[in-house]
């Protein structure tokens, strides 16, 4: 009997000197403090802390994380789908994809009844294309086209969700390794040219449309804030 209840002892001293150990492991830098804080009493959801910033703001630009990470693409798909989004936004920048791809990715997004083949050879086909880097792996892109023409063809015209391309253009399919060197000596600033071509197709939006004159941003988190 004495044995047992020692080994019993044994055990509940380990687990707890286990759930102190876990406990001290647990608990955040000093420096993120104020954020862990923030985030214990901040009921809001994710969603609808972005929509609610709407309320007093034209544009919101959103940090994304590493390109490759899958889960913030399902938050802005749920975020597009939100009824407040289509009627209030309904505009978005992005900066994964080239200028030069707007009328395709128009047409993809805006054209009734198109095949399930057709759907699939133009995201391919604007996916290839809109990289100024040789190969882009990455299912961010292709997947939010898919799924931002799966909630257009359920909305009326006036309704559907814009997206708008805000990086710089490559002509690949007349392009070599030369003229490539050339290229990206040639580009410049990239973030200075997005915003630009932000500002300026912003404004253009502001003056056209009578209600939706805002706008979603998203942007690597290197070009949201700077390097």
């Amino acid at each position: 009997m004495k044995s047992i209840i020692f080994k019993f002892l044994l055990i509940l001293f380990f687990t707890s000197v286990g759930c102190t150990k876990k406990e001290k492991e647990l608990k955040p830098k000093k420096e993120i403090e104020p954020y862990v804080e923030f985030l214990k009493n901040e009921n809001t959801s994710a969603k609808d802390y972005i929509i609610n910033l709407f309320e007093k703001k034209d544009l919101v630009i959103i940090g994304e994380r590493f390109h490759p990470e899958l889960t913030q693409y399902e938050l802005l798909v749920d975020i597009c789908k939100d009824p407040r989004f289509i009627e209030k936004v309904g505009n978005i920048f992005i900066e994964v994809c080239g200028r030069n791809q707007e009328k395709k990715i128009d047409f993809l997004l805006k054209s009734e009844n198109l095949s399930n083949e057709s759907i699939d050879s133009l995201i391919i086909e604007i996916n290839r294309n809109s990289s100024l880097h040789p190969l882009w792996h990455n299912y961010n892109f292709p997947y939010f086209l898919r799924e931002l023409q799966n909630i257009n063809k359920e909305l009326k015209n006036n309704h559907k969700i814009n997206l708008y391309p805000a990086d710089v253009s490559v002509d690949w399919k007349n392009m070599d390794t030369p003229k490539y060197k050339e290229f990206w000596n040639s580009i410049g600033n990239r973030d200075s040219l997005m915003a630009n071509y932000v500002f300026n197709k912003f404004e253009t939006i502001q003056e056209k449309n009578s209600n939706r004159k805002k706008a979603l941003i998203i942007m690597n988190y290197r070009h949201a804030f700077g390097n």
